[in-house]
């Protein structure tokens, strides 16, 4: 059995979201509590860009254009990227920045944090995004991959470039 090739299986791509279900999860983080708005923010900001959660987690806060409404991602391989986004997540950022602002010690650093200004981890996203999944009334397993998905399904939908957005996405 040296030298033997396994058979490749194919990969199964996420089911994406609705649009409609797009929206009901984006509308659940409400509130004026830290993590609802931190929440929110991270959501508008995924689903603008469609980082992966490992780039949303790593952003600091250098690397966020609010002028210009953009983000400059390190993914993967080190490899780096500027992504533009929308009046929705600027907003949402900026309603972040202004509790974040509240917190004692002001964290440097990291962009997205949670109330003892700590880094975020994957398992605390995963976390905050089912119950939010389940708040919204959406059944099944919501994973950040789905969003990324999502974003880039009703971009192409929308009429994006298939370049652009695989340029976009870190392809």
């Amino acid at each position: 059995t040296i030298g033997m090739k396994l058979p490749k299986f194919k990969q199964r791509l996420p089911e994406p979201l609705s649009v409609h279900e797009m929206v009901m999860l984006l509308d659940v983080p409400i509130g004026s509590k830290f993590n609802h708005v931190r929440n929110k923010a991270m959501l508008e900001l995924m689903y603008a860009t469609g980082m992966r959660v490992s780039e949303l987690l790593g952003l600091t806060m250098d690397r966020v254009n609010l002028d210009d409404c953009s983000a400059r991602i390190c993914g993967k391989g080190g490899r780096e990227r500027i992504v533009p986004f929308g009046n929705k997540a600027k907003e949402a950022i900026l309603g972040y920045l202004d509790a974040r602002n509240q917190l004692r010690p002001i964290p440097r650093g990291i962009l997205f944090v949670n109330s003892r200004g700590q880094a975020l981890n994957r398992g605390t996203f995963w976390w905050e995004l089912r119950q939010m999944a389940r708040r919204a009334g959406l059944n099944g397993r919501i994973t950040p991959h789905q969003i990324r998905h999502s974003c880039a399904t009703h971009l192409l939908e929308g009429g994006a470039d298939l370049r652009v957005l695989a340029e976009m996405l870190g392809h």
